[in-house]
Protein backbone atom coordinates (compact mmCIF):
# COMPACT_ATOMS: atom_id res chain seq x y z
CA UNK A 1 0.00 0.00 0.00
CA UNK A 2 2.82 2.43 0.90
CA UNK A 3 4.59 1.71 -2.40
CA UNK A 4 1.36 2.35 -4.32
CA UNK A 5 0.84 5.68 -2.54
CA UNK A 6 4.48 6.55 -3.21
CA UNK A 7 4.07 6.11 -6.96
CA UNK A 8 0.68 7.87 -6.94
CA UNK A 9 2.24 10.88 -5.17
CA UNK A 10 4.94 11.09 -7.84
CA UNK A 11 2.30 11.03 -10.58
CA UNK A 12 0.37 13.77 -8.78
CA UNK A 13 3.51 15.92 -8.67
CA UNK A 14 4.18 15.21 -12.35
CA UNK A 15 0.63 16.12 -13.38
CA UNK A 16 0.68 19.24 -11.19
CA UNK A 17 3.95 20.37 -12.80
CA UNK A 18 2.54 19.82 -16.29
CA UNK A 19 -0.56 21.84 -15.40
CA UNK A 20 1.62 24.65 -14.00
CA UNK A 21 3.72 24.80 -17.17
CA UNK A 22 0.65 24.69 -19.43
CA UNK A 23 -1.01 27.40 -17.35
CA UNK A 24 2.12 29.50 -17.66
CA UNK A 25 2.15 29.13 -21.44
CA UNK A 26 -1.58 29.84 -21.64
CA UNK A 27 -1.01 32.94 -19.53
CA UNK A 28 1.60 34.07 -22.05
CA UNK A 29 -0.91 33.96 -24.90
CA UNK A 30 -3.86 35.44 -22.96
CA UNK A 31 -2.02 38.02 -20.87
CA UNK A 32 -3.82 41.03 -22.33
CA UNK A 33 -7.25 39.48 -21.80
CA UNK A 34 -6.65 39.05 -18.07
CA UNK A 35 -8.14 35.55 -17.95
CA UNK A 36 -5.15 34.07 -16.12
CA UNK A 37 -3.02 36.26 -13.89
CA UNK A 38 -2.24 34.02 -10.91
CA UNK A 39 1.46 33.75 -11.75
CA UNK A 40 1.87 37.50 -11.35
CA UNK A 41 3.18 38.67 -7.97
CA UNK A 42 4.16 35.10 -7.14
CA UNK A 43 7.15 34.04 -5.03
CA UNK A 44 9.44 32.05 -7.31
CA UNK A 45 10.87 28.90 -5.70
CA UNK A 46 14.53 28.14 -6.38
CA UNK A 47 13.87 24.73 -7.89
CA UNK A 48 11.34 26.17 -10.35
CA UNK A 49 13.95 28.61 -11.60
CA UNK A 50 16.71 26.02 -11.85
CA UNK A 51 14.62 23.51 -13.77
CA UNK A 52 12.32 25.60 -15.95
CA UNK A 53 14.23 28.86 -16.50
CA UNK A 54 15.92 27.49 -19.66
CA UNK A 55 12.55 26.81 -21.34
CA UNK A 56 10.19 29.45 -19.93
CA UNK A 57 10.01 33.11 -20.90
CA UNK A 58 9.19 35.30 -17.90
CA UNK A 59 8.40 38.42 -19.96
CA UNK A 60 4.70 37.53 -19.74
CA UNK A 61 4.74 37.91 -15.95
CA UNK A 62 4.22 41.39 -14.53
CA UNK A 63 6.14 41.16 -11.28
CA UNK A 64 8.30 38.48 -9.67
CA UNK A 65 9.22 38.31 -6.00
CA UNK A 66 12.57 36.53 -5.55
CA UNK A 67 13.95 34.96 -2.39
CA UNK A 68 17.63 35.17 -3.38
CA UNK A 69 19.67 37.85 -5.20
CA UNK A 70 20.90 35.47 -7.93
CA UNK A 71 17.28 34.79 -8.97
CA UNK A 72 17.04 38.33 -10.33
CA UNK A 73 19.23 37.32 -13.27
CA UNK A 74 16.80 34.54 -14.19
CA UNK A 75 13.83 36.91 -13.95
CA UNK A 76 15.34 39.95 -15.68
CA UNK A 77 12.92 39.65 -18.61
CA UNK A 78 9.65 39.91 -16.64
CA UNK A 79 7.12 42.32 -18.15
CA UNK A 80 7.58 45.03 -15.50
CA UNK A 81 9.99 44.30 -12.66
CA UNK A 82 11.52 41.56 -10.49
CA UNK A 83 12.12 42.31 -6.82
CA UNK A 84 14.48 40.73 -4.32
CA UNK A 85 12.49 40.41 -1.08
CA UNK A 86 14.75 38.09 0.92
CA UNK A 87 14.22 34.65 2.43
CA UNK A 88 11.75 34.46 5.36
CA UNK A 89 14.21 32.31 7.34
CA UNK A 90 16.57 35.28 7.62
CA UNK A 91 14.13 36.86 10.07
CA UNK A 92 14.29 33.79 12.32
CA UNK A 93 18.03 33.51 12.92
CA UNK A 94 17.49 34.16 16.63
CA UNK A 95 15.80 30.74 16.81
CA UNK A 96 18.96 28.99 15.60
CA UNK A 97 21.59 30.49 17.91
CA UNK A 98 22.14 30.90 21.63
CA UNK A 99 22.08 27.27 22.74
CA UNK A 100 24.79 25.54 24.75
CA UNK A 101 26.71 23.32 22.36
CA UNK A 102 26.74 19.62 23.20
CA UNK A 103 28.37 16.54 21.65
CA UNK A 104 25.55 16.26 19.15
CA UNK A 105 25.52 15.74 15.38
CA UNK A 106 22.34 16.88 13.65
CA UNK A 107 21.25 14.63 10.77
CA UNK A 108 18.70 16.09 8.35
CA UNK A 109 17.96 13.64 5.49
CA UNK A 110 15.16 15.73 3.96
CA UNK A 111 11.45 16.24 4.45
CA UNK A 112 10.10 14.01 1.69
CA UNK A 113 9.86 10.25 2.11
CA UNK A 114 11.95 9.66 -1.01
CA UNK A 115 14.72 11.89 0.35
CA UNK A 116 14.71 10.13 3.70
CA UNK A 117 14.94 6.73 2.02
CA UNK A 118 17.78 7.82 -0.27
CA UNK A 119 19.87 9.89 2.15
CA UNK A 120 19.35 8.59 5.68
CA UNK A 121 21.00 5.14 5.29
CA UNK A 122 24.37 6.59 4.21
CA UNK A 123 24.09 9.30 6.88
CA UNK A 124 23.68 6.60 9.51
CA UNK A 125 26.62 4.62 8.14
CA UNK A 126 28.80 7.74 8.02
CA UNK A 127 27.91 8.73 11.59
CA UNK A 128 28.50 5.17 12.80
CA UNK A 129 31.98 5.13 11.25
CA UNK A 130 32.79 8.58 12.65
CA UNK A 131 31.57 7.64 16.12
CA UNK A 132 33.81 4.58 16.43
CA UNK A 133 36.54 6.86 17.77
CA UNK A 134 34.20 9.45 19.30
CA UNK A 135 31.30 9.65 21.70
CA UNK A 136 28.65 11.77 20.00
CA UNK A 137 24.88 11.46 19.79
CA UNK A 138 23.07 11.94 16.49
CA UNK A 139 19.69 13.66 16.61
CA UNK A 140 17.25 13.79 13.69
CA UNK A 141 14.46 16.40 13.69
CA UNK A 142 11.23 15.10 12.14
CA UNK A 143 8.80 17.55 10.57
CA UNK A 144 5.70 15.50 11.38
CA UNK A 145 4.55 12.16 12.77
CA UNK A 146 4.72 10.44 9.39
CA UNK A 147 8.36 11.45 8.88
CA UNK A 148 9.23 10.31 12.41
CA UNK A 149 7.68 6.89 11.81
CA UNK A 150 9.75 6.44 8.67
CA UNK A 151 12.98 7.61 10.32
CA UNK A 152 12.35 5.32 13.32
CA UNK A 153 12.26 2.34 10.94
CA UNK A 154 15.87 3.09 9.94
CA UNK A 155 17.26 3.79 13.43
CA UNK A 156 15.43 1.23 15.59
CA UNK A 157 18.61 -0.83 16.05
CA UNK A 158 21.02 2.10 16.14
CA UNK A 159 22.69 3.09 19.39
CA UNK A 160 23.33 6.78 19.80
CA UNK A 161 20.89 7.92 17.11
CA UNK A 162 17.51 9.36 18.07
CA UNK A 163 14.67 11.09 16.27
CA UNK A 164 12.49 13.84 17.74
CA UNK A 165 9.43 15.47 16.26
CA UNK A 166 10.57 19.04 16.78
CA UNK A 167 11.78 22.14 14.98
CA UNK A 168 15.17 21.66 13.36
CA UNK A 169 16.31 24.89 15.04
CA UNK A 170 15.96 23.26 18.46
CA UNK A 171 18.59 20.67 17.55
CA UNK A 172 20.82 22.83 15.36
CA UNK A 173 21.41 25.42 18.06
CA UNK A 174 22.93 22.81 20.37
CA UNK A 175 24.71 20.71 17.70
CA UNK A 176 28.44 20.94 17.00
CA UNK A 177 28.14 19.68 13.42
CA UNK A 178 25.50 18.56 10.93
CA UNK A 179 24.98 16.35 7.90
CA UNK A 180 22.16 17.60 5.70
CA UNK A 181 20.31 16.85 2.51
CA UNK A 182 20.76 19.66 0.01
CA UNK A 183 17.86 22.11 0.18
CA UNK A 184 16.49 24.77 2.50
CA UNK A 185 17.96 22.82 5.44
CA UNK A 186 21.47 23.91 4.45
CA UNK A 187 20.38 27.53 4.83
CA UNK A 188 19.30 26.61 8.36
CA UNK A 189 22.79 25.24 9.02
CA UNK A 190 24.25 28.55 7.89
CA UNK A 191 21.92 30.53 10.17
CA UNK A 192 22.85 28.27 13.09
CA UNK A 193 26.55 28.70 12.26
CA UNK A 194 27.00 24.93 12.41
CA UNK A 195 29.75 23.25 10.33
CA UNK A 196 27.78 21.24 7.82
CA UNK A 197 28.29 18.44 5.34
CA UNK A 198 25.85 18.59 2.42
CA UNK A 199 24.84 15.36 0.74
CA UNK A 200 22.27 14.44 -1.85
CA UNK A 201 21.42 11.07 -3.34
CA UNK A 202 18.63 10.31 -5.78
CA UNK A 203 17.93 7.82 -8.55
CA UNK A 204 20.47 7.90 -11.37
CA UNK A 205 17.80 8.94 -13.87
CA UNK A 206 16.82 11.94 -11.71
CA UNK A 207 20.49 12.77 -11.15
CA UNK A 208 21.28 12.79 -14.86
CA UNK A 209 18.27 15.00 -15.57
CA UNK A 210 19.13 17.45 -12.78
CA UNK A 211 22.79 17.49 -13.73
CA UNK A 212 22.04 18.32 -17.36
CA UNK A 213 19.93 21.32 -16.29
CA UNK A 214 22.11 22.73 -13.53
CA UNK A 215 23.94 25.94 -14.38
CA UNK A 216 25.63 26.33 -10.98
CA UNK A 217 28.80 24.61 -9.77
CA UNK A 218 27.13 24.10 -6.41
CA UNK A 219 23.98 22.47 -5.04
CA UNK A 220 23.90 24.12 -1.60
CA UNK A 221 22.11 27.47 -1.36
CA UNK A 222 24.81 29.08 0.81
CA UNK A 223 27.54 27.97 -1.62
CA UNK A 224 25.60 29.43 -4.55
CA UNK A 225 25.13 32.72 -2.70
CA UNK A 226 28.80 32.93 -1.72
CA UNK A 227 30.10 31.81 -5.10
CA UNK A 228 32.43 29.39 -3.34
CA UNK A 229 32.25 26.24 -1.26
CA UNK A 230 31.43 27.11 2.37
CA UNK A 231 29.99 23.70 3.20
CA UNK A 232 31.48 20.60 1.60
CA UNK A 233 29.15 18.94 -0.92
CA UNK A 234 28.95 15.17 -1.41
CA UNK A 235 26.58 14.53 -4.30
CA UNK A 236 25.38 11.14 -5.53
CA UNK A 237 28.28 8.64 -5.65
CA UNK A 238 30.48 11.02 -3.63
CA UNK A 239 28.14 10.60 -0.67
CA UNK A 240 29.76 7.59 1.00
CA UNK A 241 30.12 6.66 4.66
CA UNK A 242 33.88 7.22 4.48
CA UNK A 243 33.50 10.69 2.96
CA UNK A 244 30.85 11.69 5.51
CA UNK A 245 32.91 10.41 8.46
CA UNK A 246 36.01 12.21 7.19
CA UNK A 247 34.16 15.50 6.72
CA UNK A 248 32.69 15.27 10.22
CA UNK A 249 36.19 14.83 11.60
CA UNK A 250 37.44 17.82 9.62
CA UNK A 251 34.54 20.02 10.76
CA UNK A 252 35.06 19.18 14.41
CA UNK A 253 38.84 19.47 14.55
Amino acid sequence: MKERLFYISHWVIFVYTCIAVLAFLFNAFTHDTGFIRFLNYDVEPVVYLRVFAPILVFKFIDYMLCLFPFELDYCANVRKKAFYVGHPLAEKQHEYIGGNKEDIICLMPGSRNSEIKQNLPVMIEGFRKFNKDNNYTALIPAYDGSAKELVDEFIQDEAGINCHQTKSSEILKIAKAAVMCSGTATLEGLLAEVPTTIIYKTSWLNYLIYRSMMKSRFAGIQNILAGKEIFNELIQNQATKDAIAKDLENNLN
